[in-house]
């Protein structure tokens, strides 16, 4: 009986021995990763609309400045009629490792500045103010001059459209450039027709 005792006390001994020879032969951790990551700057930051359309990023180069726009166009698609909105504008950015942003990007209400906060592994802060704008104004005709009116009828939005007869126009156009047209009147074999000759 006592050399049963003894040999379970053996057993558990040299049990009790290689748990500690084992624990205490595991390799140490490289310091590189006991330290934590300090990288809290965004990256490819993007605007897209709410449905995945559009497309737009930040005036500015990376890396990003604190403040940071975004210009949206007055319309789109380019040449509709449709205005946007920036009350639902999504945004996607790309985070370094370990690294979270608050509030979360997504769908975002950009009608006023909002601050981010890009947390790094080890707690260092990064904040980014982030503002939409509309890239710009609905254009209006600034200046208009004709060598000579019969008829004309014209809507300025994203495109001019005028009927006129043999006439030159000369235009300024706010949020574009300078137009200048020139309108001849044209005879087809249905009858008289102004057609825009460019």
């Amino acid at each position: 009986m006592k050399n049963m005792k003894s040999m379970k006390n053996i057993k558990y001994g040299a049990v009790v021995l290689s748990l500690i020879v084992l624990i205490s032969s595991c390799a140490k951790v490289d310091s590189e990763f006991r330290t934590k990551s300090t990288s809290n700057k965004l990256r490819t930051l993007m605007v897209t609309f709410a449905d995945g359309t559009g497309g737009y990023k930040p005036d500015e180069a990376e890396p990003y400045p604190a403040n940071l726009t975004i210009e949206i166009p007055w319309y789109y698609p380019d040449g509709s009629l449709t205005q946007t909105s920036l009350d639902s504008l999504f945004l996607t950015a790309t985070l370094p490792n370990s690294a979270y942003m608050s509030p979360a990007l997504g769908i975002q209400n950009l009608t006023s500045a909002k601050v981010f906060t890009v947390t790094a592994q080890n707690g260092a802060q990064n904040k980014y103010t982030i503002t939409a704008a509309i890239r710009s104004a609905v254009p209006s005709l600034e200046k208009f001059a004709a060598a000579s009116i019969h008829k004309i009828t014209g809507v300025l939005l994203n495109i001019l459209t005028i009927e006129v007869s043999t006439l030159v126009v000369v235009g300024s156009v706010t949020g574009g450039s300078i137009v200048l047209f020139l309108l001849l009147h044209e005879k087809t074999t249905s009858g008289n027709n102004n057609k825009l000759v460019m």
